[in-house]
């Protein structure tokens, strides 16, 4: 069993004695869902700005990328949804 699994099988404290693994994953969860209400709403604006450069283009893209890798360590995409996307896991 690798560690990944035995952490995700017990409640063990991981930011100090008040908070155990569940409620620290809940916590980063529920921030996630901040952050990426207010990235929805950035990315949306995009396609209206003036003026977009090619470092904004490289921005986005390293977004992407951590966002595909987020949403695999997630479940929410397949490894080989991942690669289709064009970051192979």
């Amino acid at each position: 069993m690798s560690r990944r699994d035995s952490d995700a099988n017990h409640e063990r404290t991981t930011k100090g004695p008040t908070m155990n693994a569940r409620q620290t994953t809940a916590k980063h969860a529920t921030t996630m869902l901040q952050v990426l209400t207010r990235m929805q709403a950035a990315a949306n604006s995009i396609p209206n700005q003036e003026r977009i450069n090619w470092g904004h283009a490289e921005q986005m893209h390293d977004a992407l990328k951590y966002t595909v890798y987020a949403a695999f360590a997630m479940g929410v995409v397949s490894e080989n949804e991942a690669r289709d996307l064009g970051f192979p896991v």
